[in-house]
């Protein structure tokens, strides 16, 4: 969930996390709290969907979010 005032909170399953984002052209970058920033690339943009290459410890993954 992104909020308007650059925060953010996620879950992945039993794993979450929380803290700060920024988006710069088609780059998010997130700074969870405790952890170093990280980079995706956000591709294919529409109003309710982002969709985001990955890389999680050199294998390539995608992530597709959905507005409720």
């Amino acid at each position: 969930e992104f909020q308007p005032d650059g925060s953010y909170t996620a879950s992945f399953g039993a794993q979450t996390e929380a803290g700060s984002y920024r988006v710069e052209g088609n780059k998010l970058y997130t700074n969870a709290e405790g952890q170093v920033e990280k980079m995706v690339e956000v591709k294919q943009p529409t109003p309710d969907t982002l969709r985001m290459d990955m890389n999680r410890a050199g294998t390539p993954e995608v992530l597709v979010l959905v507005k409720q």
